[in-house]
């Protein structure tokens, strides 16, 4: 008889070194996708740059909006004169 309850003893404390090796797994697991996540981020936020380095299209934009306020300062200038 003593011999079976050692038998569930092991198996119970195997089952117990399962159940934590499980969980230790687990929580490797969900590092491992947290790190590979912040790298895949970092990636793409050095590729928008590289990008937004090789385009001119905010020049563009910013060179009309600020054309569009000189034009506008100067009409303002010109009709105050001429008032």
């Amino acid at each position: 008889m003593s011999w079976i309850t050692s038998i569930f003893s092991f198996i119970s404390a195997s089952i117990g070194t399962a159940e934590a090796n499980l969980k230790l797994a687990k929580v490797d697991v969900e590092a491992k996708r947290l790190a590979n996540q912040e790298g895949n981020d970092a990636d793409h936020d050095l590729q928008v740059l590289k990008y937004r380095r090789e385009s001119i299209m905010d020049e563009i934009i910013i060179t009309e909006f600020f054309g569009l306020f000189i034009q506008k300062a100067l009409k303002m200038i010109i009709d105050k004169r001429f008032d």
